[in-house]
């Protein structure tokens, strides 16, 4: 059986309901993720297998001056000043072996 062709008036109005969703799943994507990042900040304040250092690009000033001599946020540490960094494990002993 053939499927009904769709006006433009039920195009625009599927293609506007779709866009609102997507906005929505954006807002709630960036919900989650600032509530996930503020999970792991205090995962690794607690954990003894993470150190907290200053960041090598901003030296923890959070600022750094671009290519085009302007301000802007660190990129790399974005801008907390701080990265988390895995420890190593000691693997070696103390004898050498």
């Amino acid at each position: 059986m053939k499927q009904k062709e769709k006006t433009i008036e039920e195009l625009n109005e599927e293609f506007n309901g779709l866009t609102r969703k997507r906005m929505q799943l954006i807002v709630d994507l960036d919900k989650t993720t600032k509530e996930l990042v503020e999970v792991a900040e205090k995962v690794y304040e607690k954990s003894p297998d993470y150190v907290k250092v200053t960041c090598p690009q901003c030296n923890g000033a959070t600022i750094i001056d671009s290519e085009e001599g302007k301000k802007v946020k660190c990129p790399t540490c974005y801008p907390k000043g701080y990265l988390w960094m895995k420890r190593f494990k000691e693997s070696i002993k103390e004898d050498g072996n």
